[in-house]
C-alpha cells in the first residue's frame, strides 16, 4: 500500500519508520526546508569549533517516557544523563533555592537552607504523598489542578515559589492559567514519574537530529518544502493529497492511507466539508504560542554567577504571575567545554533579552490540556476506530496525557496499530495506551 505521512516530528516520523520497514510505500510530507522535529536546531561557532544544541532542549526518563525511549533503543540512539542542578529566584533576586537534582527535592548541601526552603521542600514532599494517595483512590476526570491545590489547602507561596515555575517552563510549557485548567490526575501521576527514585534524566548524546537521520534512513521517500493544500477522501476509494510542489507548481497524487501528524489545528484546516465530524473534533484542541530564545544575555539568569544551574526557574508575582526557564547550554551539553560565552536557551522569557545578544528565536504551539481535550480525546480515540478510515491522525495533543515526545509516539503506534500494520519489532513490541 501507499503512505501519505503530513508532518514530520516524533509523531510522524515514527509513523514513517514503522510504515517504511513493513514494507510498505511511504512519502513523507514536510512544508519546511528540514524535518520539523529538529528544524529548530541551533549551530553555533564557538571556540573555533561549531556546536549543535537542541532547541527546545530535550530531556527524558525511563519511567516517563517507556515508548520514547524503547524507540531510541530500537534504533540504537545513544543517551547520556543530563546534570540537573536546578534554581528557583525571582526576576532580578537572588536564589533562594538551588536543587542537586532537578524535579526530585534533593538539595545542594553548599546552599543556604533557610526556614522558607525548608517550608518549601516539606510542602513538596506532602503534595507528592497526597497525589499518590489520591490518584490510588481515583480523582475525578473532570478536577482540575487549580481546584485540586485550593481544596488541599497548599500555599500560594508553594505554587507560584515552586510547583508552578517548575511545570509551566519545562513540563508543560505552558502559562500559569493553563496549568490552572489542567486535570488534577494528569498533572499528578506527571509529578510521580518524574520525581520516582532512581530515574535518571536524560538527553541523546548526539542530539535530535541524529534521532531523526535513524528515522528515515529507510526507503520512504522524504519530501521537503512540499505543502499540502488539502485532503480529499471519498466515501470510498484512496485518498487525494492536492500538493504546492517546490517549484511552486500544484499536483494531485492518490494514496491508499493518509497519517495527518501537524497540529490539530492545521490537520483540521486541510480537511475538506466531507470530513465534517474529524474537523469538528480537532477543532476542540487548544494551543499556546510559547517562545524559546537562544541567547547570550546573562540578566536572564540568577545574578551571582557561581548560583547557576542548568536549569534556572526564574517567577515573577506581578503584574502577572509568570515563570521562565533559562537553561544553561554550557551544562546542558557535555561536550560544550567552554568556559565562555555562556550560551543560554530562554523558555517563555518574561523579560525580553537585549536583541544584539540574540542568537535565535522560535515559537512552539504547545495543545494545552483542559476539559475540551478530555472530551476530544474520547471523540477522536472513537473516530479512529471506524470501519473503512482512512485518513488518520497523531501528535502529541492525541493521546491523554502531558503532550510530550512519549505521548506523540503513543499516538503514531495507535494509528498503526488501527491499520493492522505489523510492527517491524522482533524481540520487543513498542506498548502502546491511551492512558499514558
Amino acid at each position: 500500500m501507499r503512505f501519505g505521512i503530513i508532518g514530520s516530528g516524533i509523531a510522524g516520523l515514527t509513523a514513517a519508520w514503522a510504515l517504511d520497514r513493513s514494507g510498505h510505500d511511504v512519502d513523507l510530507f514536510e512544508c519546511g526546508s528540514s524535518l520539523g522535529m529538529a528544524a529548530q536546531t541551533v549551530d553555533l561557532n564557538l571556540d573555533d569549533k561549531v556546536r549543535v544544541g537542541d532547541v527546545p532542549s530535550r530531556m527524558f526518563n525511563r519511567l516517563q517516557w517507556p515508548n520514547l525511549c524503547l524507540l531510541y533503543d530500537l534504533l540504537g540512539v545513544d543517551t547520556v544523563p543530563v546534570e540537573p542542578s536546578q534554581t528557583f529566584s525571582h526576576l532580578h533576586g537572588p536564589v533562594y533555592l538551588r536543587l542537586k537534582n532537578a524535579y526530585r527535592a534533593k538539595l545542594d548541601r553548599n546552599f543556604l537552607l533557610g526556614r522558607t526552603v525548608r517550608k518549601l521542600l516539606k510542602t513538596a514532599a506532602e503534595l507528592k504523598s497526597a497525589g499518590v494517595r489520591d490518584l490510588a483512590a481515583g480523582l475525578p476526570s473532570d478536577l482540575t489542578l487549580g481546584s485540586y491545590l485550593s481544596n488541599s489547602g497548599v500555599s500560594r507561596d508553594f505554587i507560584s515559589d515552586f510547583l508552578y515555575p517548575t511545570l509551566s517552563s519545562t513540563v508543560c510549557t505552558c502559562s500559569y492559567a493553563s496549568l490552572d485548567a489542567y486535570p488534577a490526575s494528569i498533572i499528578l501521576q506527571a509529578l510521580r514519574e518524574l520525581t520516582a527514585d532512581g530515574e535518571t534524566l536524560l538527553k541523546t548524546t548526539h542530539g535530535t537530529r541524529d534521532v531523526v537521520n535513524r528515522l528515515v534512513s529507510g526507503n520512504l521517500a522524504t519530501r521537503l518544502n512540499t505543502r499540502v493544500h488539502q485532503i480529499d477522501a471519498p466515501p470510498t476509494g484512496p485518498v487525494d493529497l492536492k500538493l504546492q510542489l517546490p517549484d511552486g507548481r500544484m499536483q494531485t497524487e492518490t494514496f491508499d492511507h493518509v497519517v495527518v501528524s501537524t497540529q490539530a489545528n492545521h490537520a483540521r484546516d486541510l480537511l475538506n466539508e466531507s470530513s465534517a465530524e474529524d474537523r469538528e473534533i480537532l477543532a476542540m484542541f487548544d494551543y499556546e504560542s510559547i517562545p524559546v530564545i537562544v541567547h547570550l544575555d546573562t540578566r536572564l539568569m540568577p545574578p551571582r554567577r557561581g548560583h547557576w544551574g542548568t536549569f534556572n526557574m526564574i517567577s515573577q508575582r506581578d503584574p502577572q504571575p509568570a515563570a521562565m526557564c533559562t537553561v544553561l547550554m554550557n551544562q546542558f551539553h557535555r561536550d560544550w567545554q567552554m568556559p565562555s560565552p555562556a550560551v543560554f536557551q530562554t523558555i517563555n522569557p518574561i523579560l525580553e533579552p537585549d536583541p544584539g545578544s540574540v542568537i535565535q528565536t522560535s515559537v512552539l504551539q504547545r495543545p494545552l490540556v483542559n476539559r475540551h481535550s478530555q472530551v476530544a480525546w474520547e471523540r477522536l480515540s472513537a473516530a479512529m476506530l471506524r470501519p473503512g478510515r482512512r485518513i488518520w491522525f497523531c501528535g502529541s495533543y492525541a493521546v491523554a496525557g502531558v503532550p510530550l515526545l512519549e505521548t506523540g509516539v503513543v499516538s503514531a503506534v495507535n494509528v498503526l496499530q488501527g491499520l493492522d500494520v505489523e510492527l517491524p519489532f522482533t524481540d520487543r513490541d513498542l506498548a502502546a495506551s491511551s492512558q499514558r
